[in-house]
């Protein structure tokens, strides 16, 4: 009888384990804060990371060519590699999406400069805070004064990437390997990856910017709510 009591009890633990992860959504299907309109176009793939370290015999470091094209030495071609993934990133919601996507506050992100509810997918803003990192460590091509807008604003996006790699909780084991080069093991992070298809919401954002699917913006409509009318 006890053996049959902890069966079911544990069915039904069980089943309010399901409950719970369909409330919030899963990863192929989109997440509850996932925006809903995208929610279609999320396509899982297995993806080979790319960009571990080659070690030449005598001790020499380098990026291996398929991983360079976001990487290494400024060039215009790498600035125009980093604008085809962020370029075009900024859409406007529906009033009834920003309703869907902030609750009863949204009417506090209405933007007037935008002429409607702007958002940034974050996937997006993150490859920004990415970008902006990198500039950094180029002031001869990218010359920038270290302001204290800036300040805050590096400081903001090493806080963000942190907050989202912690999130995810990514748990894909990386090996480490015997390198001849530097005499030790050396992590080798040039593993497969379950994603999602980027290049698919990349272009539902673009379609959502400037497609078919584009909110229009409407400089008139909330006038009396900002502060100060």
């Amino acid at each position: 009888m006890v053996g049959v009591l902890l069966q079911v009890n544990g069915l039904l633990r069980a089943h309010e384990l399901c409950n719970a992860v369909s409330s919030e959504g899963t990863f192929e299907g989109g997440f509850r804060t996932d925006f809903g309109p995208a929610k279609p176009h999320i396509e899982l793939q297995e993806v080979n990371f790319t960009g571990t370290p080659h070690v030449t015999d005598d001790g020499f470091f380098f990026i291996p060519d398929e991983a360079s094209k976001y990487v290494g030495e400024p060039s215009d071609e790498m600035d125009e590699a980093w604008e085809a993934l962020i370029g075009d990133r900024g859409i406007l919601l529906s009033h009834q999406e920003a309703i869907e996507a902030w609750g009863p506050q949204h009417e506090q992100f209405w933007n007037q400069g935008s002429g409607g509810y702007y958002a940034d997918f974050e996937m997006l803003h993150m490859l920004h805070c990415v970008n902006q990192i990198r500039k950094l460590f180029a002031p001869e091509r990218y010359p920038m004064e270290l302001t204290n807008r800036l300040r805050v604003h590096r400081d903001h996006c090493l806080n963000s990437l942190r907050e989202h790699i912690m999130c995810k909780g990514d748990l894909t084991p990386l090996p480490t390997k015997w390198t001849p080069g530097i005499q030790h093991n050396y992590i080798e992070a040039n593993r497969p990856h379950i994603c999602r298809n980027f290049q698919k919401l990349r272009d539902f954002a673009t379609n959502r910017k400037k497609g078919v699917l584009a909110v229009q913006p409407d400089f008139e409509q909330k006038k009396g709510l900002l502060p100060g009318r």
